[in-house]
C-alpha cells in the first residue's frame, strides 16, 4: 500500500502543479479546490445521461468514490483528471464544461443562403463614451473597428434583426455584428442645428457611425443605444431622440440612474420603466423600450429576472469572460474601451479564428 500510496502522491503533485501552470493567478488553496472538485465530477459522471433527449435523467447510481488497489491494478483516478483538463473551463467559484465546437459546425449545404443556427456566433460589442476616459474609446479608435469589421466582412444589423435571426438581407459570406452603446452620454451625440435640421458632431459616436455607414452602403447598418434618465446631455434632446430612430437605430432601457438590478426588487424595476418610458415620451409618444442592458454587467435575481423575460425581448449583460451561451435573456458582449489588456481588444474576440467566443462561419443559412 506504500507504493500505491506513493505513486497517487506524485500523481497529485504533478497534477497540481500542472493546473498551476495553467492558471498562474490561481492560489494554492483553489488549485486544490479544483483538483477535487474535478476529481468529483469525475467519478459521479456515469450517474448521467449524456442523452440530450433525455434531459439528462439519473441513471442508477453506483457511488463509486475513487480507490486504490494493487499497483499493478492501479487505475489512477489523477491521470483522469489531467486529461481531462483541457475539456473545463474553471473560474475561483464554478466548474462548468465547455461547449464542444464540431468542425464542421457551420458546413452549409444550400451555397446560396446563409446561415446562424447560434444567436452567439454573433458578436456584439459594447461602446460607452467617445473620449480619453477609461471606459471610452477614441474617435479615431471608433472609427479604426468599423473599417476593421467591414474589411472582415461583417455585416451590421439591428436589434430587430438580432432578435427575430433573420439574416436572409445579409449578403453571402458576411458575418453579423451588433454595435450597442450604454449610458446615452453626450459624446456619443451632440451637434448643432442647421436650416432646421439636427447635425451631429462629426467626432461624436453617431457622427463617426453615420460618415460610415454613408460611405459603405454596402455594410448594413445599425446601432442600440441604452438610455439612462436624460439622455444626451440637456441641448436639442427632442432633435437628438427624433434622428436617431429616423436614421435607423434603437433607443433601450439602460434603467433611469444606472442602478444594480441585482440589488433592486420587482416593483422597483417596474415603477423605474415605467417612468423611464414617460420621459422618453415626451420626444416620442410612440416610444416602447424591447430590450435593456444590465448596468455594471450585475446579473438580476430570479424575480426580476421574470419580470424582464415577461417584459422585454431581449437582455444584456456586459461579461467578455463569460462561455458561450444562445439566452436572448443573457447576452454577453465585449467591451470595447481604452484601458489596455485583451479584454477590450477587437482582434482578440472578434478576428481571431481560435476565439472561444465568436467563430466566424464559412457560410450563413437564414433561418425560416
Amino acid at each position: 500500500m506504500s507504493i500505491t500510496s506513493n505513486r497517487a502522491s506524485d500523481s497529485y503533485e504533478k497534477l497540481e502543479e500542472k493546473v498551476r501552470t495553467k492558471f498562474k493567478n490561481l492560489g494554492k488553496k483553489i488549485v486544490r479546490s479544483i483538483i477535487i472538485s474535478t476529481l468529483f465530477v469525475n467519478s459521479f459522471s456515469p450517474c448521467l445521461s449524456t442523452d440530450n433527449s433525455k434531459n439528462h435523467e439519473l441513471k442508477e447510481p453506483s457511488y463509486k468514490l475513487p480507490t486504490f488497489t494493487l499497483v499493478d491494478k492501479l487505475e489512477d483516478p489523477f491521470s483522469k483528471i489531467e486529461k481531462s483538463l483541457d475539456s473545463y473551463k474553471f473560474s475561483f467559484l464554478s466548474l462548468t464544461k465547455k461547449k464542444p465546437v464540431m468542425k464542421d459546425q457551420y458546413k452549409n449545404l444550400d451555397s446560396n443562403k446563409n446561415d446562424f443556427s447560434n444567436r452567439s456566433e454573433i458578436p456584439v460589442l459594447m461602446y460607452h463614451g467617445i473620449g480619453n476616459g477609461k471606459y471610452c474609446v477614441k474617435p479615431d479608435k471608433l472609427r479604426s473597428d468599423l473599417e476593421t469589421l467591414k474589411e472582415k466582412d461583417f455585416y451590421f444589423v439591428s436589434l430587430q434583426t438580432f432578435i427575430d435571426e433573420d439574416y436572409s438581407k445579409i449578403p453571402q459570406g458576411k458575418t453579423p455584428v451588433l454595435l450597442t452603446f450604454d449610458d446615452s452620454l453626450n459624446s456619443q451625440l451632440n451637434g448643432v442645428i442647421v436650416n432646421e435640421k439636427f447635425v451631429p458632431n462629426t467626432n461624436c459616436a453617431v457622427g463617426i457611425l453615420e460618415d460610415f455607414f454613408k460611405s459603405n452602403p454596402d455594410v448594413g447598418k445599425g446601432g442600440v443605444f441604452f438610455l439612462n434618465s436624460h439622455p444626451f446631455g440637456t441641448k436639442f434632446r427632442k432633435e437628438k431622440l427624433t434622428y436617431l430612430v429616423n436614421n435607423g437605430y434603437d433607443l433601450e432601457y439602460h434603467t433611469r440612474f444606472h442602478v444594480s438590478l441585482r440589488k433592486e426588487t420587482p416593483e422597483y424595476v417596474d415603477r423605474d420603466l415605467k417612468k423611464f418610458e414617460e420621459e422618453i415620451r415626451i420626444y416620442l409618444p410612440n416610444y416602447h423600450s424591447r430590450a435593456v442592458a444590465f448596468p455594471f454587467g450585475a446579473d438580476p435575481k430570479k424575480a426580476v429576472a421574470n419580470l424582464i423575460k415577461k417584459r422585454f425581448l431581449a437582455a444584456f449583460d456586459a461579461e467578455y469572460h463569460q462561455p458561450i451561451r444562445n439566452s436572448l435573456y443573457d447576452v454577453p458582449r465585449i467591451e470595447m474601451s481604452n484601458r489596455k489588456g485583451e479584454r477590450n481588444n477587437l482582434q482578440t474576440f472578434v478576428l481571431k479564428k481560435e476565439s472561444q467566443y465568436f467563430k466566424k462561419p464559412l457560410m450563413i443559412v437564414s433561418k425560416k
